[in-house]
């Protein structure tokens, strides 16, 4: 089962708000010593258009594929062995 704290919550944004964040996030990446390479950048990226694509199609609700994200995410944390917050496992990841 997946961890409480990688489960996706349930909480709303209003637009405000998601911009707000997005703007310190964009903060955070410019003045942060993160050890993400460009290219890790640039998946996250993706992925973040990629839902917000999938998010605008009329009839789409992300809240009603809550579980299959909550999947995914949890499937990756386990196969990386990352933990939330950066922590590094100390096994090494196994094959998809």
């Amino acid at each position: 089962m997946i961890k409480e704290e990688t489960a996706l919550t349930r909480r709303a944004l209003t637009k405000g708000q998601h911009a707000q964040s997005s703007t310190e996030q964009a903060r955070n990446i410019r003045t942060s010593s993160s050890s993400l390479s460009n290219q890790e950048r640039s998946i996250i990226q993706q992925v973040e258009s990629i839902l917000t694509s999938v998010a605008e199609w009329e009839g789409v609700d992300l809240e009603d594929y809550r579980a299959q994200l909550n999947v995914v995410l949890a499937r990756l944390r386990k196969i990386t062995g990352a933990e939330l917050g950066g922590a590094e496992a100390s096994e090494k990841p196994e094959e998809l």
